[in-house]
Order: C-alpha cells, then sequence, then structure tokens
C-alpha cells in the first residue's frame, strides 16, 4: 500500500516536473519569437561619432554608445591623402586641430575591427570617411581617388577576403566626396580597385555619399552614370552651432525617396539616410521620428539614451555587424516634420521645457568642451593654429615662438 502511494506520488512529481519543463519551454519560445518579431521590425541604427581624427579617441567614441565613426581625411595639394585632420571653420564646443597620420590611423582600425586580433573590438561596425577636397585641382581629383584606394588597400583591408576571413578587417566605409563635381575621384577610387582586382570591395565593403548639400536631382544624375556604386547614403544637415534652427525639408524629401517602391528595382540609389551634426536632445528626438538610419553627433551617449526611450526603443535598435549598412528599409509612417525645433510632441511638452534641455545639453558640452582642454593641456591658441595650410600653421607657431622669447 504504502509503495503504490510511493510511486503515485513519484508519477504526480513527474507529471508536474514534465508540466512545467513543457510551459517554460513555450514560455521560452514565445519570448524568443518575440524578440524575433521585435528585432525585424526595428530599424537598426548607427549612432556615428563625428570627427574621431586621432587614433586613442576610437575606443572612446565607442565606450560614449557609438557603433560607428566619422574622420575627416586631409589631402596635400599634390592629391595624397596624408593625414586625418578637420581645422577650421569648427563645430560649436569642439577642438578641431587633432590629427594623425593616415597609415597609422587606418591600421589600428584594422586592427580592431579584426577578429582574430588581439584589439578587435565588436562595436565598431562603420567608419565614414569625410572626403576634405576643396584643395585639390579638377584634374588631380582621379589620381586622389587612386591613392586613396592604395592605402586602404595597404593599411585597412590588405588581409580582407571575399569570404570574411578572420583575419581581415570587416569594416565597412563610407567615402564621402563633397560635391557631384567630384565625380572623377570616384572614378579614379573604382579603377584602381578594378585595376587591383579587388572590385569586390565595392559591392561589400565601400558605400559612397555626398555630404555638401548638393541638389537631390543633381546627386542622382551623378550615381545613374556610375555602374560600379551600389551602396549609397544620403545626408542632410548643418554644423552643430545650426543644426537646431535648421530646416528639415531636404531631409523628409530624402526620406521620401529611400521609402519610394518605385525606386526599389534601382541598384544605385539611396541605402541609407542620415543627420547632421545633431547634438541637443530634443534634435535627436526629431531626427528619430524622421525614421533615419544614422546620425552624426559629437554626443553619442545621448543618442544612446533617446534610443532607449519608449518612443523609439521598438522602433530602434542598434545596429550590429549582421545588419548591412547597404540595405533599404522602408517604413510607412507618417511624413517628418519640415521643423527641426517644434517637431511633432507629446502633449505634455513645451517650448520652454525644450529650451531648458537644450540650454542644459549646451552647458553640458561647454563643460566636456573645457575638461578636453584641461585634460589635453591645450592652450586658446589651438584654435588659431589650426587651419588647413601646414604652412601657414608653421608661419604661426614661429610667430609665438617670437613672442614668446
Amino acid at each position: 500500500m504504502f509503495i503504490d502511494f510511493d510511486l503515485l506520488q513519484i508519477k504526480r512529481i513527474r507529471w508536474s516536473v514534465h508540466c512545467f519543463w513543457s510551459l517554460w519551454s513555450l514560455l521560452h519560445c514565445v519570448a524568443i519569437r518575440s524578440e524575433f518579431v521585435r528585432l525585424q521590425s526595428t530599424r537598426p541604427f548607427f549612432n556615428i561619432a563625428h570627427m574621431i581624427n586621432k587614433a586613442d579617441t576610437i575606443r572612446l567614441a565607442l565606450d560614449r554608445g557609438a557603433n560607428a565613426i566619422e574622420t575627416d581625411i586631409y589631402f596635400a595639394s599634390n592629391a595624397t591623402p596624408i593625414y586625418t585632420f578637420h581645422g577650421l571653420p569648427c563645430d560649436c564646443f569642439r577642438w578641431c586641430g587633432d590629427r594623425e597620420n593616415l597609415d597609422i590611423f587606418l591600421q589600428r582600425i584594422r586592427a580592431m575591427t579584426t577578429p582574430s586580433n588581439v584589439q578587435f573590438d565588436q562595436r565598431l561596425l562603420l567608419i565614414m570617411m569625410d572626403l576634405k577636397l576643396d584643395r585639390i585641382g579638377h584634374k588631380d581629383r582621379a589620381r586622389a581617388g587612386q591613392e586613396l584606394a592604395t592605402i586602404l588597400l595597404t593599411n585597412l583591408y590588405n588581409t580582407t577576403t571575399r569570404n570574411q576571413s578572420i583575419d581581415g578587417s570587416r569594416i565597412r566605409t563610407i567615402l564621402s566626396i563633397e560635391h557631384v563635381f567630384d565625380y572623377d575621384f570616384v572614378l579614379g577610387f573604382q579603377n584602381e580597385l578594378e585595376t587591383t582586382d579587388h572590385d569586390w570591395l565595392l559591392h561589400d565593403h565601400i558605400g559612397w555619399d555626398v555630404g555638401l548639400n548638393d541638389p537631390l536631382f543633381a546627386i542622382e544624375s551623378m550615381w545613374k552614370r556610375l555602374d560600379m556604386v551600389y551602396n549609397i547614403w544620403q545626408g542632410d544637415g548643418r554644423s552643430n552651432c545650426l543644426s537646431p534652427f535648421y530646416n528639415l525639408g531636404r531631409l523628409a524629401k530624402i526620406i521620401e525617396r529611400r521609402d519610394n517602391p518605385s525606386y526599389f528595382a534601382v541598384k544605385n540609389y539611396i541605402k541609407k539616410v542620415y543627420q547632421w551634426t545633431v547634438d541637443l536632445t530634443v534634435n535627436i528626438r526629431t531626427s528619430l521620428r524622421s525614421n533615419v538610419d544614422a546620425i552624426i553627433t559629437n554626443h553619442p551617449e545621448r543618442v544612446a539614451k533617446v534610443l532607449l526611450e519608449p518612443e523609439f526603443v521598438n522602433r530602434f535598435r542598434m545596429a550590429q555587424f549582421s545588419d548591412s549598412p547597404w540595405e533599404r528599409i522602408q517604413t510607412r509612417h507618417a511624413r517628418p516634420s519640415t521643423s527641426s525645433f517644434s517637431s511633432q510632441t507629446r502633449p505634455s511638452s513645451n517650448l520652454s521645457l525644450k529650451l531648458m534641455n537644450g540650454a542644459s545639453d549646451m552647458l553640458e558640452s561647454f563643460s566636456r568642451f573645457l575638461f578636453d582642454a584641461i585634460r589635453h593641456h591645450t592652450p586658446l591658441r589651438y584654435l588659431y593654429l589650426s587651419t588647413y595650410s601646414p604652412q601657414k600653421r608653421q608661419l604661426k607657431q614661429r610667430i609665438y615662438m617670437n613672442i614668446e622669447n
């Protein structure tokens, strides 16, 4: 009798455990499916840290929430890309004189984006190169493209293979020319890759952008003439000093073109849309409501924080390596507002609150600006020494040395 009772108890326990694990498995599957659906329905987002021109600041940008960086490429007058450098005019509350030898900078990027390297950091997905081509004559811009292609093949993609070997850099690069009349640079870059049998990089690793707000019809016309250009980004914006007051009408037109199904069959058309340079939290929210794919910012930590807000957490997520920056993602939301400062807001929002938040952000930016100056022992005259001309820079340095002596 006791034996039968014990067996009955054991059966009940087994049945309870079986039911528990079945229920747990069901809930686990539902949770996985829900997360999968959420990931499928959210837009992978690229949080691009602005003006990262020193190798030592790359990881700092990632620690602040970025998964991509924007770098300025300075060309000598003979069309040779020599170092990373922004110079004047500068963003508000930023030092713009940082520079690094381009070879050294790219080698650091390669180390951080090569899975088999001890410096590998999976957070860094993309680098946007702002190409400072204004010092180069039009007849030399094709050669500038060839020179940059050679440097990338030598220092960044020299171990990268078609089958994504773990011993090669996996980073994607966006080359941002300034205007449509930099067309010859694109041709020179492409020709160099084709000549060296690296044209497959144009499909997998290289994208393009026109950065300085040329008419959209002119940009579209230029890309249509280039058969080997597939991965196109298009942005809109102004420096962070003017961005809070900038009208977003052009950005709305770019997003409308990205989402227009009639353009989906066109291979060399807009894949991703971004806005630059957005620093204030209120403007970051406005940009996200417009359904951009990326933001260039001096404060990636603010973008990362806003992405976690209830309004955006189910619409956006930080991009991962599996998210291609060359994939167009369509949205069917309402058309974005054309006003940067007074966009659609919650009823509780008001202008005074926005002004207070904006003032708080600017105070924080100014505090960081001063902190960086003290930490790097940066003198105020640093602003005046940061010019595009190395000859003028050396002359000013000699003048200051004479004054001090």
